[in-house]
Parts: structure tokens; C-alpha cells; sequence
């Protein structure tokens, strides 16, 4: 699974401040959550976070 925030977040000329990603079930429920240290992503940047499931 990948989730990918590109060019269109933040808006444009804007930075976002990112601390943690979750993952969540259908219902909501979640499943996992990671925190890290703080992440700035600019418009102009692309970040792809890539998650592994294994049962």
C-alpha cells in the first residue's frame, strides 16, 4: 500500500508540519500508527510513504 501527498498539499506556497501517519480500517478502527520526527513537506515536494502489511 502507498500513500502518496504530492503537489496539491499543502496548497501552494505553503508547508505542512507532519508528526505521525495512521493507518485505518473500514470502520475506522485503526490499525497502526507510527510517529516520528516532525516531517515539513512543501508544495513543491512530493512524499510517498510505502506501508507492508504481513500476516
Amino acid at each position: 500500500m502507498r500513500a502518496v501527498l504530492g503537489q496539491d498539499f499543502p496548497e501552494k506556497d505553503k508547508t505542512s508540519d507532519l508528526r505521525e501517519f495512521g493507518l485505518f480500517s473500514k470502520d475506522l478502527r485503526m490499525i497502526n500508527c507510527v510517529r516520528h520526527p516532525l516531517i515539513q513537506k512543501a508544495a513543491s515536494e512530493t512524499l510517498i510513504r510505502v506501508v507492508r502489511l504481513f500476516f
